[in-house]
């Protein structure tokens, strides 16, 4: 692979981690200011039109509760269960919202589509998936970003049909390098 190349594609995978590690920051820093600000949300009754489970593509199920709240005059319908970070079972979810109960639903003033059932913040189960996820993607734009740097710092050259690795102040030593590219 040539050095122009390699630039392009380090610069590119580089790239392509910090946009996966800013869309995850980005998604939990959602579900963090939804779970906190849920707390202080006003509650108005509501009555749960849907409570049923579907087979995943992985092969599990999941639980899909749907409810109805009016405010101001205004029917309006949610599934949104928590913003916590939990992964209850689906189907404690489903014994919990049975079809026709009446339940407490929370929503925000400032836009009342928006609710949930359980207000506030909890780290849950998902608390060591978090931490590993961010650790691989700091790891993985750490990498991205040391192959940047090394690019700069170092020269590949071809000698004898191998491929080698050159630091610029070792040349001296070493004579020229044959066919560097």
């Amino acid at each position: 692979m040539d050095r122009d190349k390699f630039l392009k594609y380090s610069i590119l995978t580089a790239w392509f981690f910090m946009l996966l590690a800013l869309t995850v920051a980005y998604s939990f820093a959602y579900t963090l200011e939804l779970s906190l600000a849920s707390r202080n949300w006003p509650a108005t009754n509501g009555t749960v039109v849907l409570s049923t489970s579907r087979f995943s593509n992985k092969g599990g199920k999941y639980a899909i509760v749907k409810y109805r709240y009016f405010i101001d005059g205004f029917l309006h319908e949610n599934g949104r269960i928590s913003a916590k970070l939990s992964s209850d079972r689906w189907d404690e979810i489903l014994r919990k919202y049975p079809e026709g109960k009446n339940i407490d639903v929370y929503y925000d003033p400032a836009a009342p589509s928006r609710s949930l059932l359980e207000p506030g913040f909890s780290w849950g189960k998902a608390r060591i998936g978090m931490i590993a996820m961010s650790i691989v993607e700091l790891v993985l734009t750490g990498l991205s970003v040391l192959a940047l740097w090394l690019r700069k710092q170092v020269k590949l050259a071809r000698f004898n049909g191998a491929l080698f690795v050159v630091f610029p102040k070792s040349t001296e030593k070493l004579g020229p390098v044959p066919e560097t590219f």
